[in-house]
């Protein structure tokens, strides 16, 4: 199967910090080709920013929006974009630039279903999810900031998606995954009541994981835990 998909450098001198930013058609998705690396909302509403591991905590207790670098450490920023919690990705201000958004667990389908994935596996979520079709390799391509053995990416015919292994927080504060790990959240959640009838929304998520990097993970996880955002370019919208 070939894939077509083309580069295209968008331009944001005020949105964030990092004003540069790729994108890249794969199908007929225009898809961020970079994590996102902003600290503000779309209305230019300041994110907060969570250091501390008590930041971090209390954060995800008030359910606030707050956004880190990978170790605290800015430089990552330039790499790995930033991390966020899920508050930061579910909030109506929209923390992707003006006609994008966070892509949804069906974006990410047809994204996956493009790239060869079998429909009987698409709402999987078994670890071998996309491995026959080679997913995660694809989705990888030849960025060279994972550590990975085994398959080479240089013989797997990239996406153009380039997967960035920018690793997570988890909800007690603790850095983990970077250079092995790339998770990614969704904007969709996933509300369910536990067996005292309180709801929780464990939001669906994509990881893919070095050592496993054939499969695209599925699953979902709780909203405290700190992930990179992809934008999805909304369909029909053009910039002003």
């Amino acid at each position: 199967m070939l894939f077509f998909y083309t580069f295209l450098t968008i331009h944001f001198s005020v949105y964030s910090q990092n004003s540069d930013f790729k994108s890249i058609q794969i199908g007929k998705q225009i898809w961020m080709a970079n994590n996102l690396n902003s600290s503000v909302f779309q209305d230019r509403t300041p994110i907060f920013e969570a250091k501390t591991v008590e930041e971090w905590r209390t954060a995800g207790s008030e359910k606030r929006p707050a956004w880190c670098y990978y170790g605290n450490d800015s430089s990552n920023g330039i790499k790995y974009g930033r991390i966020y919690n899920w508050y930061a990705v579910s909030n109506p201000l929209n923390v992707c630039p003006a006609g994008w958004n966070v892509a949804s667990d069906k974006d990410w389908n047809v994204l996956e279903k493009y790239l060869g994935l079998d429909s009987a596996e698409m709402n999987s979520i078994k670890d071998s999810r996309g491995s026959e079709a080679k997913l995660g390799l694809k989705l990888i391509g030849n960025n060279n900031l994972w550590n990975i053995s085994g398959d080479s990416v240089a013989n797997i015919k990239s996406s153009g998606f380039n997967a960035i292994p920018a690793g997570q927080r988890n909800p007690y504060g603790e850095f983990s995954g970077e250079k092995e790990v790339a998770f990614f959240w969704t904007s969709t959640g996933n509300s369910k009541k536990d067996e005292k009838g309180i709801y929780h929304n464990n939001p669906w998520t994509r990881i893919i994981i070095g050592n496993m990097s054939r499969s695209c993970l599925r699953d979902k996880v709780m909203p405290t835990h700190g992930f990179s955002v992809r934008c999805v370019k909304k369909v029909g919208y053009k910039s002003k």
